[in-house]
């Protein structure tokens, strides 16, 4: 009878010192984190009532270091190994690849993109992170964006606008900032969670001018002795409240969605072991030409997988 009594005590024990734990941003100083994210899209718009399928896959390999840490921030080296984009619209492929050189003199806009990407992942951004994963100050964004605008005069003519704006979006302080903020989402203000808690992130994500306000639902559903399991469920809406420039045309976006997904964190660190979100975002875009308005009804679907790789 006592050592079942024994075993039925440990039992409870051992249930109670996985009921709570502590999320926080906690990396090793110098260890490089190396991930690989899969961001697969299908877009659907129509105009004038003819239907358009654009399909997107983007595999990006970027690392993470973490250089030093004071009591309220890290010094944080991020850089972008590669990157590849691969682009399908009603039969037309587009593949960048920042791997290849590019050639920026080119009427290809492909190869003048290369080029440009060539560049974004041959450079480090150097970054200012507090504990819960928000950025102070990305210490050296003016030297990055003007290693990566150097030659943008030099591009064709009849392609310009396009790369111009393509790499306004790749270099935007806040679209940068947004992205980096995006790996540590879930680290909630108050690092102590207990099992099935539920913590809120309200967050404003901008992409090529459109701003959305996004809800983050976080619930901690899962914990053993290396392993930390997330759920989270995602409500976003329009934020644009003035239509947007886009390549000399004004877009109203009118926009919302909703999406889930999971994460799995290391206890030790705070770090992604592995993620995946799905998302659908739908409504529609208003283009304004000329004085004539056309609305396109939009539907998105996007899957993001991202995994430590080491």
């Amino acid at each position: 009878m006592k050592k079942i009594i024994l075993n039925l005590l440990c039992s409870v024990l051992l249930i109670s010192s996985y009921a709570q734990t502590s999320i926080k941003l906690n990396p090793e100083i110098n260890k490089p984190y190396s991930y690989q994210s899969i961001v697969k899209q299908t877009i659907i718009q129509s105009v004038n009532n003819i239907e358009r399928t654009t399909y997107t896959e983007n595999i990006s390999y970027y690392t993470l270091k973490f250089l030093e840490k004071s009591n309220d921030f890290y010094i944080c080296e991020i850089k972008f190994d590669s990157i590849l984009i691969k682009t399908n619209s009603g039969g037309y492929n587009f593949n960048i690849n920042s791997k290849k050189t590019g050639n920026l003199k080119s009427d290809d806009l492909s190869e003048v993109l290369n080029y440009f990407l060539n560049k974004h992942c041959n450079n480090s951004l150097f970054v200012k992170v507090s504990t819960t994963g928000k950025v102070i100050e990305i210490i050296n964004y003016k030297i990055f964006y003007n290693i990566i605008m150097n030659n943008i005069d030099s591009v064709n003519t009849k392609i310009s606008p396009i790369i111009t704006n393509q790499l306004n979006n790749l270099t935007n302080e806040k679209t940068i900032k947004n992205n980096i903020e995006s790996y540590f989402l879930y680290i909630p203000e108050n690092e102590n969670i207990n099992l099935n808690d539920i913590w809120n992130i309200n967050y404003t994500f901008e992409n090529n001018g459109m701003s959305f306000d996004v809800n983050y639902n976080f619930k901690l559903i899962e914990i053993n002795d290396q392993l930390i399991k997330i759920n989270n469920e995602i409500l976003m809406k329009s934020a644009n409240k003035e239509p947007i420039n886009y390549e000399g045309n004004k877009i109203s976006n009118n926009l919302k969605g909703s999406g889930k997904g999971s994460y799995i964190i290391k206890k030790t660190d705070g770090m992604i072991k592995e993620s995946n979100i799905d998302q659908r975002i739908y409504g529609s875009l208003t283009l304004e030409i000329q004085g004539n308005s056309m609305e396109m009804p939009t539907t998105i679907e996007i899957n993001t997988k991202t995994q430590l790789i080491k």
